[in-house]
């Protein structure tokens, strides 16, 4: 009886991580359909322009814990309509805005769930490249970056 046992927890087992991995690989190829729509659909002059004032209005103090640096009335429209946050039913889940470099040099905007969490992120100046070595974090131009991560 306990060995039929095993068995059938192992088959239920598998079937949990097979789920969880399809869905892994749907969110995946799903944000990075969005992504590429961002690219072809946005554009970067235009999305530092709307943040550019962020920089000014909310400082980095070197002792952030919230989840939200800025506050989400305060994300423009121009950054939450992006084609990248575009996929999920509006206010199902805001956009948040962190800092994401220790000096306040660009801000990250997110959203995500228990299974990763992706967006952009728009550097302070357009001709940084603090952001190019860092994990999660893929180049698209000038002071831009796509994040995929935890």
């Amino acid at each position: 009886m306990a060995m039929k046992m095993t068995f059938i927890n192992r088959m239920v087992n598998g079937i949990y991580l097979s789920v969880i991995a399809l869905m892994f690989v749907s969110c995946g190829s799903s944000q990075g359909k969005f992504m590429k729509r961002t690219k072809q659909n946005a554009n970067a002059d235009s999305i530092r322009k709307a943040v550019a004032p962020l920089f000014l209005k909310y400082r980095y103090d070197g002792n952030s814990q919230s989840a939200s640096d800025v506050p989400i009335s305060a994300i423009p429209e121009q950054i939450s309509s992006l084609p990248l946050f575009t996929f999920l039913p509006k206010g199902e889940a805001p956009v948040l805005a962190s800092w994401v470099s220790t000096n306040g040099n660009a801000l990250l905007f997110y959203i995500g769930s228990g299974f990763g969490h992706w967006g952009i992120a728009v550097c302070k100046d357009e001709n940084s490249h603090e952001l190019d070595n860092t994990p999660s974090y893929s180049y698209w131009t000038n002071g831009i970056y796509f994040y995929d991560g935890p």
